[in-house]
Parts: C-alpha cells; sequence; structure tokens
C-alpha cells in the first residue's frame, strides 16, 4: 500500500510538472490524463496538448471526477460541452454550466432542459448564463410559470382559466425582462421573429413592453405585427402628434 501510495504520487508530480508544457509528447499527456482521477486532473484540467477527440475519448472511458475536469477548463468547445452534456450527470452538467469559458449552444441547451428540467441549481445556473438564445430562455420562463402557477391551483384553489391568465401574464412579464437585462439589438429582433412565428407575439405582449418601457422590443414588435420597417414605426411612435402612435396601434390590433 505505502508503495502503491509513493507511486501515485510520483505520477502526480510528474503531471503537476507536465501539464503546463505546450510540446509535451501526446502519448504521455494521454498517458497521464488517462491514469487515476488523483494523477489525471492537473494535465486535464491545464494540457492544450489533448484535443477534443482526446477529452471526449477519455470522458466516455474515465471516471464522473475525469468528466468533471475537462468541463472546467479554461476553453471548452461547443463540441466538447455537447459531449459532457450527453453523459447525463448532474455533477458534471453543473460545472460545465459554471464554466465561463464554456461554450455550449443552443441544442445542448435544450438538452440540458430536457434532462435536467426538474433540478433547480441547474436550471438557475442556465438561467444566469449570458447571451442565451430565445427558444432557450423562453422554456426557462414556462417552466418558472407552470410551476409557480401549479402551486397557487394547489394552495388557493384558483381556476384554470385564472391560472392560464396568470401564466401569460407571468411568462409575458418574466420573457420581457429578461431580454431587457441581456439582448442585443440583433437578439431582440431574432426575439420578435420566433414569437411572431409561433404565434405569441401578441398585443398584449407588445403593451406590456411599452408599460416596462422597453422601446426596442416595441418597436421592433410593432413593426413585424403591423408588417412595416422598423424606421417607420419608431417615428410612428414617437410622433408628437400622436396621430402616428394612434394609427401604429390600429394596425396592431391595439
Amino acid at each position: 500500500m505505502l508503495l502503491r501510495d509513493a507511486e501515485v504520487l510520483v505520477r502526480r508530480k510528474l503531471s503537476d510538472l507536465l501539464c503546463g508544457f505546450p510540446d509535451l509528447p501526446k502519448d504521455i499527456a494521454r498517458a497521464l490524463a488517462q491514469d487515476e482521477f488523483a494523477v489525471a486532473e492537473p494535465v486535464l484540467l491545464e494540457s492544450t496538448v489533448l484535443s477534443d477527440d482526446d477529452l471526449i475519448e477519455i470522458i466516455h472511458r474515465c471516471s464522473t471526477d475525469h468528466s468533471i475536469a475537462v468541463a472546467k477548463r479554461p476553453f471548452v468547445s461547443s463540441t466538447l460541452s455537447t459531449e459532457l452534456v450527453v453523459l447525463n450527470d448532474e455533477r458534471v452538467v453543473s460545472a460545465l454550466l459554471g464554466n465561463r469559458g464554456a461554450v455550449i449552444d443552443e441544442p445542448a441547451q435544450h438538452l440540458i432542459i430536457n434532462a435536467h428540467g426538474q433540478v433547480p441549481r441547474i436550471m438557475d445556473a442556465l438561467a444566469i448564463r449570458s447571451a442565451l438564445p430565445i427558444s432557450v430562455v423562453e422554456r426557462l420562463v414556462t417552466r418558472v410559470t407552470e410551476q409557480v402557477s401549479t402551486r397557487l391551483m394547489e394552495t388557493y384553489r384558483i381556476s384554470e382559466r385564472h391560472r392560464e391568465l396568470l401564466q401569460v401574464h407571468a411568462r409575458e412579464h418574466l420573457l420581457l425582462t429578461t431580454l431587457a437585462k441581456n439582448a442585443t439589438p440583433e437578439m431582440v429582433t431574432d426575439a420578435v421573429e420566433v414569437l411572431h412565428e409561433q404565434g405569441r407575439l401578441t398585443p398584449t405582449l407588445i403593451l406590456r413592453a411599452l408599460c416596462l418601457g422597453d422601446l426596442e422590443f416595441a418597436c421592433q414588435a410593432m413593426a413585424r405585427y403591423a408588417d412595416i420597417p422598423v424606421d417607420n414605426a419608431s417615428r410612428l411612435l414617437s410622433d408628437r402628434g400622436r396621430s402616428g402612435a394612434e394609427q401604429l396601434y390600429g394596425q396592431c390590433n391595439m
């Protein structure tokens, strides 16, 4: 036992020493990375010698701890992130979501929601990532509003109709406040298009945006709803004589 522990310590020291070497031979890097975790950790976390293919092989062959270390690397490509997600391990996904250097594309984010949608800490970690696609924001918002409305029905015995109205109100409010905090004009444009395609770009949503002071979303939404250029919608909305705004509201059935 003592001899084995000494061997592990020696290999760990070697791993600590070599993990940052850019010219480390690939076979040595791979051997260290696939060793027991106490030895592999430094190389998994830091070595730039290992390719995505190397790392993908390692996460499918080695322990969960190996995968968590890979998820914490300074940069994790979208390809590698997806492979980590499909392992379907909460600890791995949590580590990945907490890594700002991880590129997690839209399909992988949907996989996370599909597999871990009932795990609050994972949903919270996903929700605070920057520049989430509108489709992901929508699913997160819908999940939250459904959970809250279900609790309200159970606690206060509200009707199904009232529950639906509460869901719409909460979903629209959460969606707009999330976009206002994180979205660029391009993201707002994408959001408007997605909502329009889904039939959810409603007059109530536009009115709610105006009430919240989100003129970027309101202008783009009204332009899409009325099928006119955004600049035209902006001019009509800002018309001091009010006739322009009234005309625009009419075109949007407001």
